[in-house]
């Protein structure tokens, strides 16, 4: 649809036209602040991560809410998989954090694993081509990541130095890394 998702003071989502460069409308989410957004462009559905510990599911036709699951507060950073049709959370204050997956067809959580992302969740990055999710694990010292989605499991990390500054992750589908 060529258009662009924010969420603004927790409570209100905006929509803005990438193409006229212009904002649309907003929509409401009172009963759900939110943080954490995501956009399932297939399904054409945008999902909010409330601080309550909801998934909230918005039609981008109408940013009418069409339904909301309860997640028991996972959540401090959203993914989308739009191929399986699912969402991925995690959050962490410690070592160990908490990644859920959640299958948005049936509104039921997929699976819950732990994680070593040590608060570190604020830096993820999807690759839905082969379901893995990658991640910036440690405080000054530490490195990347890979959890795999069908197990919720770590499956590799490799140490880099200095991750501490590593602010965000991005996928090229182009080169495959």
């Amino acid at each position: 649809t060529d258009r662009l998702y924010a969420i603004r003071g927790e409570d209100r989502v905006y929509e803005y036209d990438c193409s006229g460069d212009t904002w649309i409308r907003a929509g409401y989410i009172w009963d759900y602040p939110s943080k954490e957004i995501a956009c399932d462009t297939v399904h054409n559905r945008l999902y909010c991560l409330s601080k309550s510990g909801c998934l909230v599911e918005l039609d981008c036709v109408t940013l009418d809410i069409v339904s909301v699951t309860g997640v028991q507060r996972y959540g401090e950073v959203l993914e989308s998989d739009p191929v399986r049709n699912r969402m991925m959370s995690a959050c962490g204050y410690s070592e160990v954090a908490v990644l859920a997956v959640f299958d948005c067809k049936s509104d039921t959580t997929h699976g819950v694993g732990a994680a070593p992302l040590y608060g570190g969740t604020q830096v993820v990055c999807h690759n839905s081509a082969v379901g893995k999710l990658y991640y910036r694990w440690g405080s000054s010292l530490g490195g990347v990541g890979v959890i795999d989605e069908q197990t919720v499991r770590v499956v590799k990390q490799v140490f880099l130095g200095e991750t501490y500054g590593l602010a965000e992750m991005t996928y090229s589908r182009t080169s495959n890394k």
